[in-house]
């Protein structure tokens, strides 16, 4: 398994793939694809607190690919179970506001970087079967969980400068969907203002020493992201499937 926090530090681009239905097999598919990691989205799509987030991070484990939960909220407890039950990153969406992004710390982290709760009976406390000393397994956990904030909203690019300023943070996620929709331009990812948000954003991130992450649908734009500095690069999942599919019955019926 890659470490795509060292990986993307280093600033190699690191290639994964949403996973919005509740499928442990699709997370192993994802692996023997290639990808680097895998977002488990818990904030889309149907996979609930049932169990099936944690066996899903199992078969990431087991496939030897990065498993990242998207959470739904930051609700403390929304952003501590998936971290518990093994998650190496947590994908915060909807980072409006600096106070957002404390949260996201705070929940994430163990003291004194947060306020995380520990428990030994947890596989991320390795069941209580760890060698060195408790503060150093949690500081070694501090260090090794990926942090990634989303700005998706025209609030957020307002308060850019503060949530950059937010220690912890290792990689801010643009979502160009969501990001176009709050500026008045649904969809239209080649409007200008759409285009010169971004670029502002991506100027902002990395002069603070922040990753950039965002949505890639297919290899060029994938490639364009590159370019312009992304490491941490998403694809959509569904769309991929959806091509893979119609490329079958149409090239069976015409």
């Amino acid at each position: 398994m890659k470490d795509v926090k060292i990986e993307i530090k280093k600033n190699n681009p690191m290639l994964g793939i949403f996973i919005s239905w509740p499928s442990p097999q699709l997370v192993e598919i994802s692996a023997a694809n290639g990808f680097d990691f895998v977002i488990i989205d818990g904030e889309h799509g149907t996979i609930g607190p049932n169990g099936a987030i944690e066996n899903m991070i199992m078969a990431a484990y087991a496939s030897g690919i990065y498993p990242i939960v998207r959470v739904p909220n930051l609700i403390g407890s929304s952003i501590l179970q998936p971290l518990d039950m093994g998650a190496k990153g947590i994908h915060a969406p909807l980072v409006n506001t600096k106070e957002d992004a404390i949260k996201v710390i705070e929940s994430s982290k163990y003291p004194p970087m947060g306020k995380r709760g520990y428990a030994g009976v947890t596989r991320a406390g390795s069941y209580g079967f760890y060698s060195e000393e408790r503060r150093i397994f949690l500081d070694k956990k501090n260090k090794e969980t990926l942090i990634i904030v989303s700005i998706e909203t025209k609030e957020s690019v307002s308060n850019l400068d503060e949530i950059l300023s937010v220690p912890g943070i290792d990689a801010v996620f643009i979502g160009p969907n969501d990001l176009s929709m709050s500026l008045g331009y649904p969809g239209e990812m080649d409007n200008p203002v759409v285009v010169n948000t971004i670029k502002k954003i991506i100027k902002k991130t990395l002069k603070a020493g922040v990753q950039i992450g965002t949505l890639a649908i297919n290899p060029q734009q994938a490639k364009e992201c590159i370019s312009r500095g992304a490491t941490y690069l998403p694809v959509g999942g569904i769309p991929q499937i959806n091509e893979g599919l119609q490329f079958m019955v149409k090239g069976i019926k015409g």
